[in-house]
């Protein structure tokens, strides 16, 4: 089994022309490598993968929301997508690196304006992504990276949600324990959105 998984990242990473680095995160739907182009060793990347078959197939379905929602969100404050894979058993994510990582590393030396600072960029990436009717769901330390400008990027979307129907609030919300707001404990709906016509 494991030669089989080590055999089909290794075509995976093949067909999208990368070499594999180091694993650089870990999280509840997968792990996230650094790799490098084939064509240009200096042009880095993160790759997202998932393990399709785990927990009843629930990361598969995270990996196509993950996929549907990016393709959808282009941003400077949102996570870029530069290509994705599905194989049998595994999904693959490949996103634009930021070597400075999560604020999850940082947290506790950040400075007020650093915070201020975070807390706008944030607010802009939720305004484009609740402008598109999706609510990420899952914000926290570890899913806001760091730009080469000091600048926070929101990722990891594989928990979003997206408006349908008609509906402008939400009324159900899955999140990290621990990062929910008191409204998701109390079951009010929330969130008004403007949609975009």
């Amino acid at each position: 089994m494991e030669m089989e998984k080590v055999n089909e990242h290794a075509a995976a990473f093949n067909a999208l022309n990368l070499d594999r680095g180091l694993c650089v995160g870990k999280g509840a739907s997968g792990e996230v490598f650094l790799a490098s182009s084939r064509d240009d060793v200096s042009r880095k990347c993160a790759v997202k993968i998932f393990d399709l078959v785990k927990d009843n197939r629930c990361h598969e379905w995270g990996f196509i929301n993950e996929v549907d929602v990016l393709k959808e969100l282009r941003h400077p404050r949102i996570v870029s997508l530069l290509a994705y894979l599905g194989s049998p058993r595994h999904g693959y994510i490949v996103l634009k690196y930021y070597p400075k990582g999560s604020l999850e590393k940082s947290l506790g030396a950040l400075k007020p304006p650093q915070v201020l600072g975070y807390i706008r960029d944030i607010g802009e990436a939720l305004e484009h992504t609740h402008s598109r009717g999706i609510f990420h769901q899952d914000i926290k330390p570890a899913n806001v990276l760091v730009d080469e400008e000091d600048r926070a990027v929101l990722c990891d979307f594989g928990l979003s949600g997206q408006l349908k129907n008609g509906n402008t609030k939400v009324t159900r919300w899955v999140t990290t324990p621990g990062f929910q707001g008191p409204e998701t404990k109390t079951g009010q709906a929330m969130c008004p959105y403007k949609m975009v016509e």
